[in-house]
């Protein structure tokens, strides 16, 4: 198997992960330390989240699965002056945009 996702572990012998855009799930034998028979596709299209483009997937100890479905949330910088008071928008929104942050004056202009 080639995937540069975690392996999420399930009761029962199995373990999940994420392939291309899929959650996928299969059988896991531990006394020969190989996955056996087919990969089953669960959840078609999962969103990655954060700045590690990672899904947010996780298991609990009977096995359920829980993921975040839904869409890429989209950010959009935008001024706010001292006081609170709304400025100027800069930029176009972005999927990408985590953790930004002002470098200050430059001297630039």
């Amino acid at each position: 198997m080639n995937t540069d996702a975690a392996l999420t572990y399930l009761p029962g012998g199995r373990v999940a992960w994420s392939r291309g855009s899929d959650l996928v799930v299969q059988r896991l034998n531990l006394a020969e330390r190989r996955l056996e028979g087919e990969v089953v596709t669960i959840v078609d299209h999962l969103p990655y989240f954060g700045i590690v483009s990672a899904p947010v997937v996780s298991a609990s100890a009977t096995g359920e699965l829980v993921y975040q479905p839904g869409n890429v949330a989209t950010h959009q910088l935008q001024w706010f002056s001292p006081d609170g008071r709304q400025g100027e928008v800069f930029g176009p929104p972005d999927e990408s945009l985590s953790f930004p942050r002002v470098l200050g004056h430059l001297g630039c202009g």
